[in-house]
């Protein structure tokens, strides 16, 4: 009898050493996991969450702006009290408050946001993080060094 036990443990050693060998073969045969990963989200929104984006006509050519909320409405971080007072051209690449209609509008394609030695997408992530804006896609993204 002790040699029916020592047969069948032979046999379950054998054939766990024979899945073990499978799974290691077949998991090194993909593709490594940091080289998988791609940009994410995939998608990025325009402007903030919860800010609007107002398309204007400004001298024949039709941009897209972001407009800053009001300080009683959401995600406006601590935006509004850089703004108040007075350094918001300075800490934010594409601010216009020369537009009348609407007053205090961002230009988040402003080539400026990818002269900094950072990608755009990088340097509008700092800003936010930086300014407590929640931004689906620039808040979240994943290829940024820092």
């Amino acid at each position: 009898m002790e040699l029916f036990y020592n047969i069948v443990l032979l046999i379950a050693v054998v054939l766990l050493i024979l899945c073990l060998t499978y799974i290691g073969i077949v998991l090194s045969s993909t593709k490594n996991i940091g080289e998988s990963v791609s940009d994410f989200p995939p998608t990025k929104s325009s402007c903030p969450d919860n800010w609007e984006a107002k398309t204007i006509d400004n001298s024949g050519v039709e941009k897209v702006y972001c407009v800053v909320p009001n300080e009683n409405q959401k995600n406006v971080g601590n935006l509004l009290d850089v703004y108040n007072n007075g350094t918001n051209a300075s800490n934010t690449f594409g601010y216009n408050n020369s537009i009348a209609d609407p007053n205090n509008v961002i230009d988040f394609e402003n080539p400026l946001w990818a002269a900094q030695g950072n990608t755009a997408d990088c340097q509008k992530k700092l800003w936010a993080d930086s300014n407590d804006v929640l931004w689906d896609g620039i808040t979240n993204y994943n290829k940024c060094d820092n």
